[in-house]
C-alpha cells in the first residue's frame, strides 16, 4: 500500500472517482492566543493498492503535538479495499472531516495516519502565533 497524496484543506469530497477540495495545502494556523479552534478542517487521503492488499482494514488518526502527546482523539475505522474484475491495482480516495478541532499549544503538531497499526504517513501543521507568522506570498 502506498500513499499517493495526503494533505489537510479546508473542505473536501470525493465524488464518482474524483476529489474536489478548496484550501488545499494547510500547513500553518496562526492565532491570536491558545487553546485556537479550528472550526472545520478535512484530512484528504489517496492509497495505491494491489491485489495482495483486498480485504477489511484498518485506518487510525492522530494527531500529536511536538512532545508527542494527543492534541485531539485519536479516531479509527473500518474500510474495506477492493479490486475491479481483471484490475491488478486500485485506488482509494479518503476525506476525513475534522470538526471544531482545538489545539492547545504552539509549535509543530503532525497528523499521523495508520493502516492496520502501521505508520503510513504524516503531514505536519505549524500552529503559531499572529505575531510569529510568516508573512503572505
Amino acid at each position: 500500500m502506498d500513499v499517493r497524496l495526503a494533505f489537510l484543506c479546508d473542505a473536501a469530497v470525493e465524488s464518482g472517482g474524483k476529489l474536489h477540495a478548496l484550501g488545499i495545502g494547510i500547513d500553518v494556523l496562526s492565532a491570536s492566543q491558545v487553546p485556537v479552534r479550528y472550526p472545520r478542517l478535512s484530512l484528504v487521503l489517496g492509497l495505491d493498492y494491489n491485489q495482495d492488499e483486498i480485504g477489511e482494514h484498518t485506518m487510525g488518526l492522530r494527531v500529536v503535538d511536538a512532545d508527542g502527546q494527543d492534541a485531539v482523539p485519536q479516531i479509527e475505522q473500518r474500510f474495506p479495499l477492493l479490486l475491479d474484475p481483471g484490475r491488478p491495482v486500485g485506488t482509494a480516495r479518503f476525506v476525513m472531516e475534522l470538526q471544531d478541532v482545538q489545539f492547545n499549544r504552539w509549535g509543530q503538531h503532525e497528523f499521523h495516519i495508520y493502516v492496520d497499526n502501521r505508520l503510513l504517513t504524516q503531514i505536519p501543521l505549524q500552529v503559531t502565533s499572529l505575531q510569529q507568522a510568516p508573512p503572505a506570498q
